[in-house]
Protein backbone atom coordinates (compact mmCIF):
# COMPACT_ATOMS: atom_id res chain seq x y z
CA UNK A 1 0.00 0.00 0.00
CA UNK A 2 3.01 2.71 0.56
CA UNK A 3 4.16 1.88 -2.79
CA UNK A 4 0.74 2.84 -4.89
CA UNK A 5 1.29 6.82 -4.52
CA UNK A 6 4.70 6.32 -6.37
CA UNK A 7 2.93 3.48 -8.47
CA UNK A 8 0.04 5.69 -10.01
CA UNK A 9 2.40 8.57 -10.64
CA UNK A 10 4.90 6.04 -12.59
CA UNK A 11 1.26 5.16 -14.60
CA UNK A 12 0.59 8.58 -14.97
CA UNK A 13 3.88 9.28 -15.93
CA UNK A 14 4.05 6.50 -18.96
CA UNK A 15 0.58 7.74 -20.08
CA UNK A 16 2.31 11.29 -20.78
CA UNK A 17 5.08 9.46 -22.29
CA UNK A 18 2.83 7.27 -24.54
CA UNK A 19 0.99 10.48 -25.92
CA UNK A 20 4.53 12.02 -27.01
CA UNK A 21 4.40 14.58 -24.24
CA UNK A 22 6.55 13.68 -22.02
CA UNK A 23 8.74 17.10 -22.99
CA UNK A 24 6.29 19.59 -22.08
CA UNK A 25 6.59 21.72 -18.93
CA UNK A 26 4.03 19.53 -16.86
CA UNK A 27 5.34 16.16 -18.32
CA UNK A 28 8.61 17.04 -17.24
CA UNK A 29 7.56 17.91 -13.50
CA UNK A 30 5.10 14.87 -13.38
CA UNK A 31 8.61 13.18 -14.52
CA UNK A 32 10.36 14.54 -11.21
CA UNK A 33 7.55 13.88 -8.76
CA UNK A 34 7.34 10.36 -9.89
CA UNK A 35 11.07 9.89 -10.07
CA UNK A 36 11.14 10.88 -6.28
CA UNK A 37 8.31 9.82 -4.92
CA UNK A 38 10.21 6.44 -4.27
CA UNK A 39 11.90 8.50 -1.59
CA UNK A 40 9.62 8.37 1.10
CA UNK A 41 9.52 4.51 0.30
CA UNK A 42 13.04 3.70 0.16
CA UNK A 43 12.73 5.78 3.91
CA UNK A 44 10.60 4.04 4.94
CA UNK A 45 12.71 0.57 3.80
CA UNK A 46 15.55 1.86 5.01
CA UNK A 47 14.13 3.05 8.54
CA UNK A 48 10.90 0.94 8.69
CA UNK A 49 8.68 4.00 9.61
CA UNK A 50 7.25 6.83 7.80
CA UNK A 51 8.77 9.56 9.58
CA UNK A 52 9.54 13.48 8.76
CA UNK A 53 12.89 12.34 7.40
CA UNK A 54 10.84 11.12 4.32
CA UNK A 55 9.44 13.82 3.73
CA UNK A 56 12.86 16.18 3.98
CA UNK A 57 14.06 13.65 1.34
CA UNK A 58 11.45 13.52 -0.61
CA UNK A 59 11.57 17.50 -0.77
CA UNK A 60 15.15 17.78 -1.05
CA UNK A 61 16.10 15.42 -4.02
CA UNK A 62 12.34 16.85 -5.84
CA UNK A 63 14.04 20.60 -5.16
CA UNK A 64 17.29 19.35 -6.19
CA UNK A 65 16.06 17.47 -9.30
CA UNK A 66 13.77 20.30 -10.54
CA UNK A 67 16.23 23.32 -10.13
CA UNK A 68 18.98 21.51 -12.14
CA UNK A 69 16.59 20.43 -14.34
CA UNK A 70 15.58 23.97 -15.20
CA UNK A 71 19.39 24.93 -14.89
CA UNK A 72 20.46 22.36 -17.81
CA UNK A 73 17.38 23.25 -20.25
CA UNK A 74 18.13 27.24 -19.36
CA UNK A 75 22.30 26.22 -20.77
CA UNK A 76 20.67 24.48 -23.40
CA UNK A 77 18.25 26.02 -24.76
CA UNK A 78 19.99 29.57 -23.95
CA UNK A 79 17.20 31.23 -22.05
CA UNK A 80 17.54 33.95 -19.98
CA UNK A 81 13.95 33.79 -17.79
CA UNK A 82 14.58 30.07 -17.12
CA UNK A 83 18.26 31.00 -15.73
CA UNK A 84 16.61 33.29 -13.84
CA UNK A 85 14.69 30.89 -12.23
CA UNK A 86 17.33 28.19 -11.71
CA UNK A 87 19.33 30.49 -9.97
CA UNK A 88 16.21 31.65 -7.65
CA UNK A 89 15.26 28.31 -7.09
CA UNK A 90 18.57 27.58 -5.81
CA UNK A 91 19.27 30.39 -3.42
CA UNK A 92 15.21 29.41 -2.21
CA UNK A 93 16.13 25.73 -1.66
CA UNK A 94 19.76 26.95 0.03
CA UNK A 95 18.56 29.30 2.40
CA UNK A 96 15.71 27.21 2.92
CA UNK A 97 17.91 24.44 4.21
CA UNK A 98 20.62 26.90 6.12
CA UNK A 99 17.42 28.29 7.80
CA UNK A 100 15.99 24.22 8.88
CA UNK A 101 20.00 23.42 10.03
CA UNK A 102 20.33 26.72 12.01
CA UNK A 103 16.87 25.67 13.75
CA UNK A 104 17.91 22.37 14.33
CA UNK A 105 15.33 20.76 11.99
CA UNK A 106 18.39 19.10 10.04
CA UNK A 107 21.50 18.31 9.60
CA UNK A 108 24.17 20.74 8.35
CA UNK A 109 25.34 18.10 5.77
CA UNK A 110 21.87 19.12 3.99
CA UNK A 111 22.54 22.67 3.15
CA UNK A 112 25.81 21.40 1.56
CA UNK A 113 24.36 19.38 -0.49
CA UNK A 114 22.59 22.26 -2.45
CA UNK A 115 25.88 24.23 -2.28
CA UNK A 116 27.13 22.99 -5.90
CA UNK A 117 23.96 23.99 -7.45
CA UNK A 118 23.65 27.23 -6.03
CA UNK A 119 27.59 28.03 -7.09
CA UNK A 120 27.19 26.15 -10.52
CA UNK A 121 23.65 28.87 -11.14
CA UNK A 122 25.55 32.24 -9.94
CA UNK A 123 28.73 31.21 -11.48
CA UNK A 124 30.03 33.69 -13.97
CA UNK A 125 30.09 31.05 -17.21
CA UNK A 126 26.78 29.77 -15.59
CA UNK A 127 24.72 31.40 -19.01
CA UNK A 128 27.07 29.62 -21.30
CA UNK A 129 25.75 26.63 -23.71
CA UNK A 130 26.01 23.37 -22.91
CA UNK A 131 27.60 20.58 -23.73
CA UNK A 132 24.58 18.23 -24.37
CA UNK A 133 27.28 15.43 -24.55
CA UNK A 134 28.93 16.18 -21.43
CA UNK A 135 25.59 17.04 -19.76
CA UNK A 136 24.48 13.96 -18.62
CA UNK A 137 27.30 12.69 -16.99
CA UNK A 138 27.97 16.04 -14.78
CA UNK A 139 24.38 15.82 -14.02
CA UNK A 140 24.72 12.50 -12.73
CA UNK A 141 27.57 13.14 -10.67
CA UNK A 142 26.57 15.91 -9.01
CA UNK A 143 22.87 14.91 -8.15
CA UNK A 144 24.72 11.74 -6.49
CA UNK A 145 27.12 13.70 -4.64
CA UNK A 146 23.62 15.93 -3.34
CA UNK A 147 21.77 13.23 -2.66
CA UNK A 148 24.47 11.46 -0.45
CA UNK A 149 24.95 14.38 1.35
CA UNK A 150 21.81 14.48 1.89
CA UNK A 151 21.13 10.50 2.82
CA UNK A 152 24.20 11.59 5.16
CA UNK A 153 22.37 14.24 6.70
CA UNK A 154 19.32 12.28 7.98
CA UNK A 155 21.20 9.32 8.68
CA UNK A 156 23.30 11.77 11.52
CA UNK A 157 20.11 14.03 11.86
Amino acid sequence: PWLAPGAILAAGYGAVVLSGRERSVPGRVLALIALTSIAPATHLAARGTLEAGAAILWASLGGYYLCGGVFVMARLRRSASALRAARGGAALLLSGAIAAAAQGAVHWLIPLAFLPLAVRTWSPGSAAPADPRSVGKRELALGWLSAALILAGLRLG
